[in-house]
């Protein structure tokens, strides 16, 4: 901020640092009364840059914003960051949405990608017949890597008991 006087009145000259903008007037003058003919003003983060594949919403009052990926991608960072108005910008800015790739064919079932909008993943059913060995879902985590490795479905086979009155067998 710089102050000038015009002659009768003072007046401010409001000004941000790179990376900022004014959210306000940009100069103030100093009233008969003593006081500013208006708001002082801040400086906001200039909005930031949507990651490839993803969505950047900003607050109302531009202070925070919250990332998304799309369907198939996680987000490699943290999913609300916040504007310093200490010159430090966005808390975080080095956000990515990664993607673990196609998974591998799925036989006997199928894959359905989720996601919360921060993490995808895969759902897996198998069709009627056959049962599901490994787990259901599979997340893909935020260095681009999936969790775990994929189920399968088949026919596996099954210990199971008979359970009759007074009589119990394996078969």
């Amino acid at each position: 901020m710089a102050v000038t006087n015009n002659g009768s009145n003072s007046v401010a000259h409001f000004a941000c640092d790179h990376g900022y903008h004014l959210h306000g007037n940009v100069t103030l003058t100093c009233t008969s009364t003593g006081t500013w003919d208006a708001e002082v003003p801040v400086c906001l983060c200039d909005p930031p840059v949507s990651p490839a594949n993803g969505n950047v919403v900003v607050a109302s009052d531009g202070l925070s914003a919250d990332y998304t990926c799309q369907a198939g991608f996680s987000l490699s960072g943290e999913s609300h960051v916040t504007c310093g108005r200490d010159s430090t910008g966005w808390s975080d800015v080095a956000l990515t949405c990664v993607t673990c790739g196609s998974p591998p064919s799925f036989t006997n079932g199928s894959a359905t990608i989720a996601t919360n909008g921060v993490i995808s993943s895969l759902e897996f059913t198998c069709k009627l017949g056959t049962s599901l060995k490994g787990q259901a879902e599979v997340t893909c985590r935020q260095n681009g890597t999936w969790e775990t490795t994929f189920p399968e479905c088949g026919m596996f086979e099954f210990t199971f008991w008979l359970c009759m009155p007074n009589y119990l067998e394996r078969h």
